[in-house]
């Protein structure tokens, strides 16, 4: 008797005997483990979801899922740092923060950045020009 086959899990390094515990990354097209059933326990080294623009099946492993993740934080770091509002850097160590640290020390503002408003407060009310109308008419 053969033994089966078995499957190497690109993110744990862990041996899959079943391949129906595997799944391939739309990333990178490694095998990882993703677990199909709810109501059994098993492993997950990433995720699926319906993506709502192609309405498609997307699958990532963990691996492409935390690069993606640091590229989309270094993006918004230095989208705020542009514009002016300085925003939380991402975790010490990794590739985005390195990048966006430089983002920020090359695009750095020469006039002080306004206060942001705290988190909980309202944004500001605009006066009108004219007084607000209940219904607005149709002819």
């Amino acid at each position: 008797m053969t033994s089966p086959t078995a499957y190497l899990c690109w993110v744990c390094n862990i041996e899959e005997t079943q391949r129906i515990l595997l799944e391939i990354c739309s990333g990178c097209g490694n095998l990882y483990h993703l677990n199909p059933y709810n109501s059994v326990p098993g492993r997950d080294c990433g995720d699926a979801w319906i993506d709502d623009d192609e309405m498609v099946l997307q699958v990532f492993c963990k691996t492409c899922m935390d690069e993606a993740r640091s590229a989309d934080a270094a993006e918004w770091v230095s989208r705020g740092a542009r514009q002016g509002f300085p925003l939380a850097t991402p975790p010490a160590g990794t590739a985005a923060a390195a990048a966006a640290a430089a983002e920020q020390r090359a695009s750095a503002p020469q006039s002080t950045p306004p206060t942001p408003r705290p988190v909980d407060s309202p944004p500001p009310i605009r006066p009108r020009a004219t007084p607000k109308r209940r219904f607005h008419r149709v002819d």
